[in-house]
């Protein structure tokens, strides 16, 4: 696939069997993707346009399959309950997450003896993100976090570390792991004055936060031309 994600282009993915419970994308996974990608481009992007990688494991439910083929298996999900009344849910995709928790609602109330309820979500809209403003400067010109979300995510999102900023508070080291490593300092300073820490904070937190954002960069030096 390849969305479009704040002002960035979202390739995708691989599918390999793993064992390590924290997997990083290597040279081969990245190169397989531009390549399988580059009859899409007037220009086939090469290493150096990656700013960012990420990986994860899929929950896949338990079945068989051919040795190898493990993009063959169903990303279907499964509500299982157990006599206790615990429910699990094995497998499904981030795209199914509504009808997933719409299900295991349905199951609950069964299981409670309620009475069947409409879902209220199918035509929910989410709540939009807090996005950059001319009114907050950027903190750094190749990512879409300002100052101001940093602020909002160390008083009313919980971030307790840079790296919750950087992560799941705002998508900096989803979007660019070299501008987020740019912004650090601007962005721990900030953290720091919200949260009302200490220089040595702010050192621990810059180290910790550069440990992770290691795990984001597929190689040393990006271009940074987007008109490409």
């Amino acid at each position: 696939f390849a969305i479009p994600w704040f002002d960035r282009l979202m390739l995708g993915t691989t599918d390999h069997e793993v064992s390590d419970p924290r997997p990083c994308l290597n040279h081969n996974e990245v190169s397989e993707i531009l390549s399988v990608c580059a009859g899409g481009f007037r220009k086939p992007p090469t290493l150096a346009d990656v700013c960012a990688t990420f990986s994860g494991i899929r929950p896949l439910a338990r079945q068989s399959a051919p040795s190898g083929a493990v993009s063959r298996i169903s990303r279907e999900h499964h509500i299982v309950a157990t006599p206790s009344g615990l429910l699990s849910v094995v497998g499904g995709k981030w795209t199914t997450y509504r009808l997933i928790a719409e299900q295991c609602v349905d199951q609950v109330l069964e299981i409670l003896n309620h009475a069947p309820r409409e879902c209220r979500t199918r035509d929910l809209k989410l709540t939009a993100p807090l996005t950059p403003s001319a009114a907050s400067p950027l903190v750094h010109p190749e990512l879409p976090i300002s100052e101001a979300m940093i602020r909002n995510a160390a008083n009313s999102l919980f971030a307790v570390h840079v790296t919750d900023i950087l992560t799941t508070r705002t998508r900096a080291a989803f979007v660019n792991a070299y501008a987020s490593e740019g912004a650090l300092e601007t962005i721990t300073a900030i953290a720091a004055n919200e949260l009302g820490k200490n220089g040595a904070w702010q050192r621990r937190e810059n180290e910790r936060a550069r440990a992770l954002l290691k795990n984001f960069m597929p190689n040393p030096t990006p271009t940074r031309d987007k008109s490409d």
